[in-house]
């Protein structure tokens, strides 16, 4: 973990009010080992507790947070820029909610750090002190390093994998949105950050069916031929107490032991992201389903997606298979007896 820069403000408001105060810094935090170790753990918990993944809306180019963190990392990476991005985006904050009625203030914690081999810009919003043990000193806000990050105080958050966005690959979703009231992201805050469309359901559910059929299962799962009908049957008991959201991180810990495995799975082997929370679409669901059938000498096993795209055919008492890898497989076979 390598923290380049952080600094903190407070937008001083109550709920049922218009009237909006600010508190903010008047210089950068000095980075000490404290300070990344801190960021360290704040990292860790916004990648648990991801909301939604995204990217901005490239139609409003002149958006406040867009504009100057894109002026920041392409032109002006130095402290002063870095401060500026902070005060003016948390003004342009203020009289966003200066319109929102139930909207309160809070301390906002802007961080540019390293880790991992990727570069992030994160903005969290936590209500109270509590979360960081934050202090006001001699002008400016400091953080109490020492002290564990209580994740339960994050009330949103927004995080730019800096690499992502610079690299230019307008398929992956470089912004991480976070919210401790589930999907329920607040509209002033996605105005705020300048956020573009979500992963639609569909989708969300299609590339996280390819990804489990990539990963498989465990190397010590008991009926490895079952896996699939297993985590079918586990996310049809989920959904039906859920709404028909399914939380990816609990599924992925529950057969891989790891809370993370699936999304980094899905980032490191596919490049995309797959969103910890959606509804999921019964087509794509359906295709962790398959067939099997034995009889004397023939052992059958297929996925119902093979079905549905016609390749396995059932008609007038016969089983058609329309593949070329199987006839040639199986033709080499013969033609060498």
């Amino acid at each position: 973990m390598n923290v380049r820069r952080i600094i903190i403000h407070e937008l001083v408001k109550e709920a049922g009010s218009n009237q909006v105060s600010y508190n903010s810094s008047q210089e950068l935090l000095l980075v000490n080992d404290g300070i990344n170790k801190l960021i360290e753990q704040v990292h860790n918990a916004f990648d648990q507790s991801i909301t939604k993944y995204s990217k901005f809306d490239l139609s409003k180019p002149t958006n406040s947070v867009y504009l100057n963190v894109d002026r920041y990392l392409r032109e002006q990476d130095n402290d002063g820029q870095f401060f500026a991005f902070s005060t003016i985006t948390l003004g342009d904050l203020a009289q966003l909610i200066e319109r929102e009625p139930f909207a309160t203030g809070g301390y906002y914690l802007y961080v540019d750090y390293e880790v991992n081999g990727y570069r992030y810009i994160s903005i969290i919003i936590v209500r109270n002190k509590e979360a960081f043990n934050i202090q006001w000193r001699d002008g400016n806000f400091s953080i109490d390093e020492t002290q564990n990050v209580n994740i339960d105080k994050l009330a949103m958050g927004f995080r730019l994998n800096c690499t992502l966005y610079l690299d230019g690959d307008n398929t992956r979703n470089y912004l991480g949105l976070l919210s401790h009231q589930g999907d329920n992201l607040s509209k002033y805050f996605l105005r705020w950050v300048n956020v573009g469309t979500f992963i639609d359901n569909k989708t969300n559910t299609r590339q996280f069916i390819d990804v489990l059929k990539d990963i498989g299962a465990p190397q010590d799962y008991p009926r490895p031929d079952d896996f699939e009908r297993d985590i079918f049957e586990w996310i049809s008991s989920y959904k039906k107490a859920n709404k028909n959201v399914l939380n990816v991180d609990l599924l992925s810990d529950a057969f891989y032991g790891d809370k993370l495995y699936i999304r980094n799975y899905a980032q490191e082997r596919f490049r995309l992201e797959i969103d910890p929370l959606f509804h999921l679409d019964g087509t794509e669901l359906r295709r962790l389903i398959t067939y099997k059938a034995k009889a004397k000498g023939i052992s059958v096993t297929i996925d119902i997606e093979r079905f549905i795209s016609n390749d396995v055919v059932l008609r007038d008492g016969l089983l058609i298979i329309k593949d070329e890898k199987i006839y040639s497989t199986l033709t080499a076979q013969r033609e060498e007896e």
